[in-house]
């Protein structure tokens, strides 16, 4: 078990050091170029979406049920990496609304309004030399579970979507699993292409192939 202190203990430096030393820092990226964050930069913002607005996309707020507290303390470590604001990306209506230590923002419209890029754009756009970081909630979840527990935890809940699933719905998994662990006995038999996301910009994958660290749904078609 690693030392970890309260959120409260940490400055930017050690918050840094501690998600560099447990593997979470690679869910932070960052824009222009959408790629890993530097550790070494601060950046002017950071973008957390809670809301994707893709063909049947997982709905956050059912996943974060009953961990809205370690949601909150992964926000509060966030806003100590930048020296402007976090902001939260929230469907209308969402209960995440009650957040603190963001700028909660709720997005409504057709897809992709949900996407990180769309809500920089519309908020507040990255200009020459500037940096800006962002994150999927559920990972900021991951890194919150983390700094409340004392302990990672890499587990995440994914969704399994579409008409070639015998049964779809929510599946808690671990990133790096085989995908047959996660849809075995549970496809139609025949001709049925697995994309690892959404079928706009998911990639197609095989049952042999290991769910990635930033795959939160599973969708299967004819």
């Amino acid at each position: 078990q690693l030392d970890i202190k309260n959120v409260s203990s940490y400055d930017a430096g050690g918050l840094k050091a501690l998600l560099l030393e447990t593997g979470l820092w690679p869910y932070i990226k960052q824009r222009p170029y959408d790629r890993v964050a530097n550790p070494a930069d601060t950046p002017r913002d950071i973008f957390v979406t809670a809301y994707n607005s893709a063909p049947l996309a997982p709905d956050f707020d059912f996943v974060v049920k009953g961990q809205a507290e370690a949601l909150q303390v992964g926000l509060s470590a966030l806003a100590k990496l930048t020296n402007g604001k976090v902001f939260l990306g929230v469907k209308q209506g969402s209960a995440l609304r009650e957040m603190k230590e963001v700028e909660v923002v709720e997005l409504a419209g057709p897809h992709p309004v949900g996407n990180a890029g769309v809500m920089i754009n519309h908020i507040k756009p990255v200009n020459k030399g500037e940096v800006v970081w962002t994150l999927h909630a559920a990972d900021v979840l991951m890194m919150g579970r983390m700094l409340k527990d004392k302990k990672p935890d890499f587990t995440k809940v994914i969704s399994l979507t579409g008409s070639e699933f015998r049964k779809c719905g929510y599946a808690k998994v671990i990133a790096g699993c085989t995908i047959n662990s996660i849809v075995k006995g549970n496809m139609s038999e025949g001709n049925v292409r697995l994309i690892s996301g959404d079928v706009l910009t998911g990639a197609k994958v095989g049952t042999e192939d290991f769910l990635g660290a930033y795959a939160y749904q599973l969708t299967a078609i004819p």
